[in-house]
């Protein structure tokens, strides 16, 4: 038998499979690629759940499939929100950015970075391309991060990149901003220098379809159609993959992030306290406009709603610097009366609170569980309250 005969055949065969099998693994590798990205969960206005893979959105139905891959149809109508788990997992943790942050009175945020063209301001971003926004529709901008500057109450706030703040009002933003001072003089700085601008414009935030994108992006949808190969197309702009989206909404003015409510905090009668800290809201740009909350207990916090009548939503778990050794029992109240409670330790983590409520008056309370109140904290996640009607 000629050996080398027999290896040469089989490196020719080898060979001549190889071009299906590696089509074979890069089909199984884009299918993983798209399962992974297009992975959701549904949060319906009466608070139902559905879990899948986002298959299709247009203006009649949603479709998703199951592990099963049954397919269930939603009507948009009947959806809070479309959380895309898959995306915004990898993108926990955010705050900083390389580039600025642009916020609009009507609650739009782009990424980006500023520029003069034509001697105007405008603002050049990754999806939209150059933004034009007129100085009326300006809440805010940032050179670098997603921390939101200042809130300008009374004045406009101009911030220096050295450290200098100019007030006033702000009569231009071009190669220079020029600021009318409250004697009435002008200032004018060059642009280069400015670190970030807040002006007393006045936030009116749209209705209607948004989504949140892992830049840090909020934009509003207009005519758009979603499936799993071409992404959200949008009349006018560039599809935006299912890898770009944290979460959208149908219906943005209906739904209130908790972290924009002021709570009231007080101590328990049980658990005496020299001090009792407020909760602590992370910074940066979050799916929903609803930044993570930290409360360390115990303590009792107490929310007034807009109205009555309205759903709560949240996922809550133990910071994981205190999974350790946290135990914490977490109620939930609804006008004094508690209509929910559960502890969360080592072994149960994370919960997910999906109640309506009856009354315009929420409450949490974080007691002892059983290790004292060490590690006594807990964390909202995307805690959000629904408008049903």
């Amino acid at each position: 038998m000629n050996h080398f005969t027999s290896r040469t055949n089989r490196h020719v065969r080898l060979l001549h499979w190889m071009p299906h099998v590696l089509c074979a693994c890069l089909i199984l590798f884009s299918r993983n690629l798209v399962a992974q990205s297009t992975s959701v969960r549904v949060v319906q206005w009466d608070l139902e759940e559905v879990e899948g893979f986002l298959e299709l959105i247009d203006e009649e139905r949603v479709s998703i499939r199951g592990i099963d891959d049954m397919n269930t149809m939603i009507e948009p109508d009947r959806i809070a929100f479309i959380e895309f788990t898959g995306t915004i997992q990898k993108a926990q943790g955010k705050g900083g950015s390389r580039n600025g942050l642009l916020w609009l009175v009507d609650g739009t945020r782009y990424t980006g970075w500023s520029e003069v063209e034509d001697g105007r301001f405008v603002w050049r971003n990754w999806w939209a391309g150059t933004v034009r926004p007129r100085l009326d529709d300006i809440f805010a901008f940032v050179e670098n991060g997603r921390i939101e500057p200042v809130h300008a109450s009374d004045e406009d706030i101009v911030l220096l990149r050295n450290g200098d703040v100019l007030k006033g009002l702000i009569n231009s933003i071009g190669e220079e901003v020029a600021v009318e001072r409250p004697d009435g003089n002008i200032s004018t700085v060059s642009l280069d220098r400015v670190e970030s601008v807040s002006l007393v414009n006045t936030i009116r935030p749209g209705s209607g379809a948004r989504a949140w994108l892992t830049p840090g992006d909020e934009v509003e949808l207009s005519s758009f159609r979603f499936d799993a190969g071409t992404g959200l197309r949008i009349e006018g702009r560039e599809p935006l993959m299912p890898t770009h989206m944290e979460a959208m909404a149908f219906d943005s003015s209906r739904i209130t992030p908790l972290a924009g409510l002021e709570p009231r905090i007080d101590g328990l009668a049980e658990s005496p306290r020299y001090r009792i800290p407020g909760p602590a809201i992370m910074q940066g740009s979050w799916p929903l406009d609803a930044p993570p909350i930290e409360l360390r207990g115990p303590l009792r916090a107490d929310w007034t709603l807009p109205r009555p009548g309205m759903s709560l939503h949240v996922k809550v778990s133990l910071p994981r610097s205190d999974r350790r050794h946290g135990r914490v029992e977490l109620s939930i109240l609804d006008g004094g009366e508690q209509v929910w409670s559960s502890t969360l330790d080592h072994d149960r983590p994370t919960t997910t609170i999906s109640l309506p409520m009856s009354t315009d008056q929420l409450s949490m309370e974080l007691r002892e569980a059983g290790t004292g109140p060490i590690q006594n904290a807990v964390r909202l996640e995307r805690a959000v309250l629904f408008d049903p009607r």
